[in-house]
């Protein structure tokens, strides 16, 4: 990992703005989907501390540049600094992003988080803890825009050249253009390129599928990605848990629906984030910039007062037909269950009933992640419902810290491997089945570290603060 005693980001990964009573902090990393480094949160930790007690300033927005809020912390740094033998590093990493957190939980100054990009691990924990959380059309689909090739078009980018440029902000429909029989000649894992969880294995798939459409259609053609927002909490496919907060926050979406995307990662757009409760509001983004503008003047920390301005920008978005939302029902029938290996013989009872592949593919994406990863997260959740932001952040922390130490289990460095290094998609759990994760196994990732030098997450005291942030406690 990056040198620890740096406070402040290099490069500007954070862009600092002061707009008359208003702070915009843009988190400028996008080529990396602004994953967080530990010198981001750290600095981020520093404003959000200091405009609290800065009367000037009455609230703060938060942005991500390019197509991501945040797509998490940075993985790779954590691991490798675990593989090297120095995983109390990744664990003042965590101290400092959990401590981040509960400042945005806690505060005292609203927060306006512009969620229009993919927001995925910790890059939930920057935002769905702040007071107003805004999500826009720009949602979980990826579209594959498949057209005839234009008159004249010969001279086309071949798609493997295409996909080196992935770092940069997605082209829009009709840019990129190529012959149809060179995409089988397309490389579809860049090397280059550091892919959060699941996102890449989704872009493969989808490339697939638009191949199969393609060959009995055109002889030539071109095609446009469009990448659009994703929110999701994909930890137990890696052999992580939801954290920075997630087992508050997920706990009190409606019914059994925090378990359900937990546990399988499902991925959300932004219409269904406003509708589970993930996002406060819904703004299309051609109306963004006139909402920052408006937000800019409003020289007020009235939540109230906030909220209207955005409600002048806002709108109710149609919500997909299939949206796993509209299965709430059925989620709460299965998801409500005492054990995972009780909800996975729920799932499977409804499969019998009537054939439905919503159904099917939620059982498979179960049986597809780390056992002992949905143990932890299903436990960590419904501990959440009876606790505090602030409990969560400090439960969350033990377990946290078992796992980078390694000694419970190593399916958090296979899930790496497997999802973001080798890439073969195809971890090797251990344990391998959910029957051989005893409670007794589950009990010692909840427990307090037997390691000399390590601590419990002591949290920073906290006092007058508005009616909306005590109830977090």
């Amino acid at each position: 990992m990056d040198a620890l005693n740096s406070t402040k980001p290099d490069d500007h990964q954070i862009l600092v703005e002061e707009k008359l009573s208003a702070r915009i902090l843009t988190l400028n990393r996008p080529k990396q989907l602004n994953a967080l480094l530990f010198q981001m949160i750290s600095w981020l930790l520093e404003l959000f501390i200091a405009y609290e007690e800065d009367s000037n300033v009455k609230l703060v927005i938060v942005k991500g540049k390019g197509r991501a809020f945040c797509a998490g912390g940075d993985v790779a740094a954590v691991t490798r600094d675990i593989n090297e033998g120095t995983w109390r590093l990744s664990a003042k990493f965590i101290w400092m992003q959990y401590t981040l957190n509960y400042i945005l939980a806690t505060n005292r100054k609203p927060q306006v988080s512009i969620l229009n990009g993919i927001v995925m691990g910790g890059g939930a924990g920057a935002s769905i803890h702040g007071r107003f959380r805004v999500a826009t059309e720009n949602s979980v689909q990826w579209s594959l825009v498949v057209q005839p090739a234009p008159p004249g078009v010969s001279n086309v980018t071949p798609l493997w050249s295409a996909y080196s440029k992935l770092q940069c902000p997605i082209a829009t429909p009709g840019t990129w253009g190529y012959p149809f029989y060179t995409i089988f000649m397309c490389k579809m894992l860049p090397d280059d390129v550091q892919w959060q969880s699941e996102f890449l294995l989704s872009l493969q798939i989808i490339i697939l599928n638009a191949l199969a459409i393609m060959v009995p259609c055109v002889p030539y053609g071109y095609m446009s990605l469009d990448l659009l927002q994703v929110f999701a909490m994909p930890e137990t496919a890696l052999g992580f848990f939801p954290d920075v907060g997630a087992s508050y926050f997920l706990s009190r979406l409606p019914g059994f629906f925090g378990e359900y995307l937990g546990l399988t990662g499902t991925r959300l757009n932004g219409a269904e984030m406003l509708v589970c409760g993930l996002a406060t509001h819904f703004v299309p983004s051609e109306r963004l910039s006139l909402l920052e503008e408006a937000l800019c003047k409003v020289d007020s920390s009235d939540p109230a007062i906030i909220s209207a301005v955005i409600n002048e920008y806002s709108k109710q978005p149609y919500m997909k037909e299939k949206s796993a939302y509209h299965r709430l029902k059925v989620i709460d029938r299965c998801f409500s269950r005492r054990t995972v290996e009780e909800i996975i013989s729920a799932l499977e009872r409804e499969a019998l009933n009537k054939k439905d592949d919503w159904v099917s593919e939620t059982i498979q994406s179960l049986k597809r992640a780390s056992p002992t990863s949905l143990k932890i997260s299903l436990r960590s959740i419904r501990q959440g419902r009876l606790q505090g932001v602030g409990q969560c952040l400090v439960r969350e922390y033990r377990i946290a810290s078992h796992v980078m130490q390694g000694k419970l289990s190593r399916d958090f460095f296979e899930g790496f491997r497997a999802i973001l290094l080798d890439k073969d998609k195809n971890p090797k759990w251990e344990p391998s089945k959910l029957e051989l994760v005893s409670d007794d196994m589950v009990d010692s990732y909840f427990s307090m570290m037997d390691d000399e030098g390590w601590e419990d997450l002591k949290l920073p005291a906290r006092s007058n603060l508005p009616a909306y942030a005590i109830a977090k406690l």
